[in-house]
């Protein structure tokens, strides 16, 4: 996870590289109006934005995804203001910029950038455009833009929602489920890391058959979803495995109360093994403790059930 994080930051680094050489050669040959001298401290300043974002990326989280945000939006508005504002041909590059948190945003599953990239889109656009001719036609044309790109995004929007979720239960997928956890790591977010585990789930599978099992499994989804937040993460790790990103003592009465399926009602129980992120911590350390916790529970378990049965 981290090589991925790393290649997102490098992609960033070329792309400020094949802007500041594509700046430079038009300002060479006069395609901008704009003296090479006055690109200078923009290029310094996108370059320092970057090495900012490579030294602290790892622990900064989302503080640092907001600064890195805002910091797009003033050079992109610096750099088009200098080039001919809403006259020159690269405007396109706000779209181009819309696009790429749109996605990055998309990734990290952060609901709140769904508006706040094309709030500053039309921000942007309309600092470039001000003070030059045919305004209010320019600010019409890029609203009907946007609005376009919107709709064409909510799609995309929509397709990684679905390819996120395991499509029996709701719940986030394996890989979607850890990506957000390697976010979470990163971002120094304080959680507890609960990995649940069914005790008897393989008795119902055997004795009401594997459709009766498949609702039991929505039941225990859908049960632990209303229990976290909106912002918290249930995953289905495996099987009747699920791991679940929250506040311990919500977990804590998700399995006081009986199942209701097409058979009549299910008791189940689960397993909880609790962890805490500690410093340094690996996504995969994390995982490790988290279910040699839920072991030491089952097993605890197992041999308060063995002394009772002796007595």
């Amino acid at each position: 996870m981290r090589s991925l994080i790393f290649q997102g930051w490098l992609n960033g680094v070329w792309a400020r590289m094949v802007l500041a050489a594509g700046l430079v050669f038009l300002g060479a040959i006069g395609g901008i109006p704009v003296d090479l001298t006055d690109l200078l401290p923009i290029l310094m300043l996108s370059f320092a934005q970057q090495a900012l974002n490579y030294w602290h990326y790892r622990r900064k989280g989302a503080f640092l995804d907001d600064l890195m945000f805002f910091g797009d939006l003033v050079l992109l508005a610096w750099v088009l203001r200098l080039v001919g504002g809403s006259q020159s041909p690269m405007v396109f590059m706000v779209y181009i910029w819309l696009y790429s948190s749109v996605v990055a945003g998309n990734d990290r599953g952060v609901r709140r950038w769904e508006a706040a990239p094309y709030l500053g889109a039309a921000a942007v656009l309309a600092v470039v455009g001000y003070g030059y001719p045919g305004y209010v036609p320019y600010l019409l044309a890029h609203a009907m833009g946007l609005l376009i790109f919107a709709l064409n995004s909510h799609g995309l929007h929509l397709e990684r929602h679905i390819g996120e979720r395991d499509p029996l239960t709701g719940a986030l997928n394996r890989g979607a489920g850890l990506g957000r956890l390697s976010d979470w790591l990163r971002g120094s977010k304080p959680f507890v890391l609960a990995f649940v585990d069914l005790k008897n789930f393989k008795a119902i599978n055997d004795t009401y058959g594997h459709t009766v099992g498949d609702e039991v499994l929505r039941s225990v989804a859908e049960r632990l979803k209303g229990a976290v937040r909106s912002t918290d993460l249930v995953v289905r790790y495996g099987g009747d495995e699920v791991v679940v990103a929250d506040l311990l003592e919500r977990l804590m009465g998700v399995f006081d109360h009986p199942f209701q399926t097409s058979v009549g009602v299910a008791e189940v129980r689960g397993d909880v093994g609790c962890v805490r992120p500690q410093e340094g911590d690996s996504l995969e350390a994390l995982l490790v403790k988290s279910d040699a916790a839920m072991y030491r529970m089952k097993y605890t378990e197992n041999l308060d059930m063995r002394g009772e049965n002796a007595n």
